[in-house]
């Protein structure tokens, strides 16, 4: 079963993003895949410690420059690195952070989805997205 989107959501999964697009690229499984990615605001303040890049290069298919934007360690670069490899990006939040949500750029590669605060309500423009991106 190969999924047609992978959904991460937040700061845990930053890493998956990158992870698809490079040590995974050539598994016929991910092949199709879309990835999206939910920026959320600041969920921890700490920073990961200085190691987290060497424990992070899991395979020879990834190389230290994959992952630069991740170095320090701190949930702005974890929501930026994942943004830089998913293809599609939605802002999880009002209040995401300001340095964040002006970093994110929709591209001819990339989407980005602005929140709506109708989406608690009705989630007819995320599935509508879901959609385009099974059909394409």
């Amino acid at each position: 079963w190969a999924p047609d989107v992978i959904h991460c959501h937040g700061w845990l999964t930053s890493l998956i993003p990158m992870y698809l697009k490079t040590a995974y690229k050539k598994e016929p499984v991910f092949n199709y895949s879309k990835v999206i990615y939910t920026a959320q605001p600041d969920e921890f303040t700490e920073t990961l410690d200085p190691t987290f890049v060497k424990k992070a290069l899991i395979s020879n298919e990834i190389k230290e420059k994959d992952l630069d934007i991740y170095k320090d360690g701190t949930n702005t670069a974890l929501t930026l690195g994942a943004a830089k490899y998913a293809d599609v990006v939605i802002q999880g939040a009002p209040d995401l952070d300001k340095a964040i949500a002006d970093e994110i750029k929709p591209s001819r590669y990339k989407k980005v989805v602005k929140y709506e605060e109708s989406w608690k309500e009705d989630v007819t423009q995320l599935l509508d997205l879901y959609k385009s991106l099974t059909e394409s």
